[in-house]
């Protein structure tokens, strides 16, 4: 009895130590922040055109947002700047930290910046956000670094539990990167 109880504890601890699971990125998708639209300006009758366009592909884009007045066709503000990323790795596994490439250059600038910038991975109540080696998650100034969450991540509680890497770059242009638990994944 004793014996049948010792091998039946080794196989449960060869299942649990074999039966690792990871998150199996399964999905991108890009999503396109341009627009155009017209604003009156507070306390007048002129109006502003606010245009924001892209261009670029998934890796790198450069992002322009200007606003000009209507009728004169004057430039009021505006913004350039380009954002270069890579890829979080493909498989995670519970205790990984995710790590990726994230550059942020402005180009031009006249009475605007670029809009803060994160990246984050949909663990918890508000996700795991990956930080500049400058310790920031909320990106508000040029730089360009590895980035790494500040925590490791965790399990999936079932399997083809869908999970992302949001990479929001400013003006509602961002990349998602969808991950899906897989519990048969073994490292």
């Amino acid at each position: 009895m004793k014996k049948i109880l010792i091998i039946s504890i080794l196989l449960l601890s060869a299942s649990f130590i074999f039966a690792q699971g990871a998150w199996q990125m399964v999905g991108y998708k890009f999503i396109d922040g341009t627009k155009s639209s017209e604003k009156l300006l507070m306390g007048t009758s002129d109006y502003m055109v606010d245009v924001i366009k892209y261009s670029g592909d998934k890796g790198s884009i450069v992002i322009t947002s200007k606003r000009n007045d209507k009728s004169s066709g004057k430039l009021l503000a505006e913004v350039t700047y380009k954002v270069t990323w890579t890829d979080p790795q493909s498989t995670i596994f519970p205790g990984d930290i995710i790590r990726m490439n994230y550059s942020r250059q402005t180009i031009t600038s006249a009475s605007w910046k670029p809009e803060h910038q994160s990246v984050k991975f949909e663990q918890g109540l508000y996700g795991v956000y990956l930080a500049n080696t400058d310790g920031e998650i909320y990106f508000s100034k040029d730089f360009s670094s590895q980035i790494s969450s500040q925590k490791a991540i965790e399990k999936g509680n079932k399997d083809k539990e869908i999970k992302k890497v949001i990479v929001y770059m400013g003006c509602g242009f961002y990349a998602e990167y969808s991950y899906q638990w897989n519990p048969s994944i073994k490292r």
